[in-house]
């Protein structure tokens, strides 16, 4: 019998091809892509909701076309959800989503077997390094969480990561919100946990600077507002990663918030622009821009610069 001649497809290693857990996390997340409060979403189809993200919009701040960009995740991406999961869901839930493996040696054959056998009896879960996550951290964290008043108050119950989408006024844009938690007992308040090398005032009034946290609150709250009718007081709680695990609650003053609002709908009128024009610059001057000598450089050359002395 003749051998049927079987077409050979050449590969294109550039092409994207869709998964069929990929298909069925958009089919999913299209139930969501209209205005309303959301229970139970799971995280990868809130990343599928066809809606604008604070992450998005905060990506144009260097210059638009970083939002096109996809984001790759880190390590301290994924232990950054998994201290959200514990302490905002507890432990069993957190469990059902994360698995903390031996302590191994992936330099040696051993040790990556042993890592191996572990992520394969473990495929339905995230799999945690010990030296990054373990359970002593994670309840040395939520020890300190319960031990400060005002956290534990913001934290205990309440709802944990509902999905809010809303219709921005003026552009017209589907927007979407991720609250972390929202307090049964204080509901005109939605809260953020924040993981960080400095819980002080000082340093977390840098992170609100260097991570945008003002346009968060901008948006979140505004988001909250629009689909609620009342106004929210948008509270974050700082717990540094290593021991003793320093816990603060910080909110931001009004003044801070109103630059945060106007930022925030600053940036949908980018986004509108560029898909106006069907263009997301890679550059924020169109022209040259001069450098200065900053007072750094004068004082390198200090036989140039005798004033700065």
């Amino acid at each position: 019998m003749a051998k049927k001649n079987r077409e050979v497809i050449p590969v294109d290693p550039s092409a994207k091809f869709i998964s069929k857990r990929d298909k069925l996390i958009a089919e999913a997340a299209k139930q969501y892509e209209k205005p309303g409060i959301y229970d139970n979403v799971p995280f990868e189809v809130y990343l599928a909701i066809n809606a604008i993200s604070r992450s998005y919009l905060c990506k144009m701040l260097n210059v638009p076309a970083k939002a096109k960009v996809a984001d790759v995740d880190t390590q301290a991406m994924l232990d950054g959800r998994a201290l959200h999961k514990y302490n905002l869901e507890g432990e069993e839930a957190f469990n059902e989503t994360y698995a903390i493996g031996p302590e191994v040696n992936l330099a040696t054959t051993i040790g990556k077997q042993a890592w191996t056998k572990f992520e394969m009896e473990n495929s339905d879960k995230k799999c945690l390094r010990p030296k990054d996550i373990n359970y002593e951290k994670l309840k040395g964290i939520r020890n300190a969480i319960i031990t400060h008043p005002a956290a534990w108050d913001l934290l205990k119950d309440g709802s944990a990561e509902k999905t809010i989408i809303w219709r921005d006024e003026e552009t017209g844009f589907l927007c979407k919100a991720r609250p972390d938690k929202h307090p049964s007992k204080t509901d005109f308040v939605i809260v953020d946990y924040k993981s960080t090398e400095d819980a002080s005032q000082e340093g977390f009034d840098r992170s609100v600077r260097k991570f945008f946290y003002f346009i968060q609150d901008g948006m979140y709250s505004e988001g909250m507002e629009i689909l609620t009718g009342k106004k929210f007081l948008f509270a974050f709680v700082v717990v540094e990663k290593k021991p003793p695990y320093r816990t603060e609650v910080y909110t931001l003053d009004e003044d801070i918030r109103r630059v945060g609002r106007s930022e925030f709908h600053r940036l949908l009128r980018v986004e509108r622009q560029c898909r106006k024009q069907k263009f997301w610059p890679h550059y924020k001057h169109a022209g040259a821009v001069e450098l200065p000598a900053t007072k750094w450089f004068k004082q390198q050359y200090p036989e140039v610069f005798p004033e700065v002395l």
